[in-house]
């Protein structure tokens, strides 16, 4: 830790062809001070361009797919004690700055703690209450110290908490710009549904067990959680869900029995 910037915190963003919408992100945790890293992996558009007008410290990374591997070395970067991570389409607002500001000086001494921030995701237009997109549910470890988590290399694999973190939650959100169209939500489930093939794979009693476990995530958020209620948009976003669900235990199945 003596190594460590006196700078509070670094911000880490993984980017990909995200000139829409990074700048937007930048200007954001601007509040904040400190450091931007950005972790590019080979965007192709206006991305970088956008990112040097903020200085951010740029980093290149390969284009595996998805956004952990990516994460997990921006991390190896980062040279403060403290971590925000956000995407290229996210944002926050003063009020998150503030608490971030605040809830580092009050502990500035903890070695090893995170902290949960819930999203509100802008979706076809608007924020979905209801559901597990809904901003009641949906919530990451966002805000830590150096140290206290890791990513995973394979899709899916989340986060790794490591051991004697102390665990709270913030009270403000981050913002996110989630599915523009429904032509972009059917082209991400199309990728979700490319992992979950490989659920053929696996023994006929694994395959029916997650199976029921798609379909109880379904019935979970639009049914339980009342995505309902947020009509068609509802449904749509009980049906990614699932799906996200589904190739998330696939992943996990197909890594247990190699």
């Amino acid at each position: 830790m003596n190594n460590l910037k006196i700078q509070r915190i670094t911000t880490v963003i993984h980017t990909y062809n995200s000139g829409q919408t990074i700048e937007k992100a930048l200007k954001s945790v601007l509040p904040l001070g400190g450091d931007i890293l950005i972790i590019d992996m080979h965007s192709t558009d206006n991305t970088l361009e956008v990112c040097r007008k903020f200085n951010c410290i740029i980093h290149s990374h390969q284009n595996v797919g998805f956004a952990d591997p990516a994460r997990q070395f921006g991390l190896s970067k980062v040279q403060t004690k403290w971590v925000l991570v956000l995407d290229s389409d996210e944002w926050v607002d003063t009020g998150l700055c503030n608490e971030v500001l605040k809830t580092i000086e009050d502990n500035n001494n903890a070695v090893r703690i995170a902290f949960y921030i819930r999203r509100k995701n802008q979706t076809f237009g608007s924020i979905p209450k209801w559901g597990l997109h809904g901003y009641l549910f949906d919530k990451s470890l966002r805000l830590f110290t150096i140290g206290s988590i890791s990513y995973g290399s394979e899709p899916h694999n989340f986060i790794n908490v490591n051991q004697s973190v102390k665990i709270r939650q913030l009270k403000s959100y981050i913002f996110h710009l989630n599915y523009i169209s429904t032509d972009e939500f059917f082209h991400k489930q199309k990728r979700y549904l490319a992992l979950s093939r490989d659920v053929v794979k696996l023994s006929p009693r694994s395959n029916f067990k997650i199976l029921v476990i798609f379909v109880l995530r379904f019935f979970n958020s639009y049914f339980l959680k009342l995505g309902l209620l947020d009509g068609s948009r509802g449904l749509l976003l009980s049906i990614s869900a699932a799906y996200h669900f589904l190739a998330l235990e696939t992943s996990k199945k197909i890594d247990k029995d190699k």
